[in-house]
């Protein structure tokens, strides 16, 4: 992941996340019983976004993720740090 502010109020965010499983098929256990195969197995997921300090301690940012599943999200959202 990365960060870069090109002034004081505005900045750009990314991060590429990426995960495997111990195995993408079902395995059999003992006694012949066979297992659900583990959710994720090999997926990426690559985010994009920016944010914007409005007032100190309040900054409201907006993010794109989309992964190799096809799933798409918009991430809107706020900070706001009370001291």
């Amino acid at each position: 992941g990365g960060e870069w502010s090109w002034n004081v109020s505005n900045q750009l965010f990314g991060e590429i996340l990426a995960n495997t499983a111990a195995s993408a098929t079902a395995e059999p256990t003992p006694g012949t019983v066979v297992t659900t195969p583990e959710a994720p197995t090999g997926e990426v997921s690559v985010t994009f976004g920016a944010a914007h300090q409005f007032l100190p301690g309040l900054r409201a940012f907006i993010g794109l993720s989309a992964d190799n599943n096809g799933a798409v999200l918009l991430r809107p959202g706020f900070t706001m740090r009370i001291r």
